[in-house]
């Protein structure tokens, strides 16, 4: 009886770990929730979409693009691989804010 109680509460540890990690990885960047997609709009600094979403899992800067984009991969996606892609004008503000689907089955 003490076995089975103590492989319970190993496993609800071990789930409560998994989770947490997964609320970790979302708050420190690299990924983003719908609900995190929403509190970012036009004009909005760098540094305020840092402080919301965490570092971007890319940031990369093309030739004729005014400002970097930023991309955060999208948890849960709809429709397979799913990025939120993030593009910065020259003052460092928000210009858009889209997700781009790549494709997939999704769930």
């Amino acid at each position: 009886m003490t076995s089975r109680f103590t492989l319970s509460a190993a496993g609800c540890l071990l789930a409560g770990l998994v989770l947490s990690s997964i609320d970790a990885r979302a708050g420190n960047g690299f990924t983003v929730s719908r609900s995190q997609e929403t509190s970012i709009k036009a004009g909005m600094t760098a540094s305020d979409v840092r402080q919301r979403l965490g570092r971007p899992a890319r940031a990369v800067q093309y030739r004729n693009a005014p400002g970097p984009v930023w991309a955060y991969d999208v948890l849960d996606p709809l429709f397979g691989k799913t990025e939120y892609l993030i593009d910065f004008g020259p003052d460092e503000k928000v210009i858009t804010a889209v997700e781009r689907v790549y494709g997939g089955t999704g769930r």
